[in-house]
């Protein structure tokens, strides 16, 4: 099964430090995250929703004729996090407190 996840840029009032970066991603219509890191962020909404853990997801942008970013299983996205020093990377996905 592959899963459709919309993304749309959230745009902030210009020179505020949240003006880019920010994510909101919508499934089957219904917003399920907003914030930055929205693939992996979405894939843990996805898998708390109940949705099979073993369905790859798409991630779509409005206008685009491809997929922006495609993740191999709910499961895999959900343990992965973005770490930036200096290049991006994919880690563990480690929850943090408070």
């Amino acid at each position: 099964m592959c899963i459709k996840v919309w993304l749309a840029e959230i745009h902030g009032p210009v020179g505020k430090p949240w003006s880019r970066g920010k994510y909101r991603a919508q499934f089957d219509g219904q917003e399920i995250f907003r914030g930055a890191e929205p693939v992996f962020n979405a894939c843990r909404v996805l898998l708390a929703m109940g949705v099979a853990p073993a369905s790859r997801v798409e991630f779509w942008r409005a206008g685009k004729a491809h997929a922006d970013f495609l993740v191999s299983s709910v499961a895999y996205g959900a343990r992965r996090e973005v770490r930036e020093c200096p290049s991006l990377e994919f880690v563990k996905f480690r929850p943090r407190n408070g």
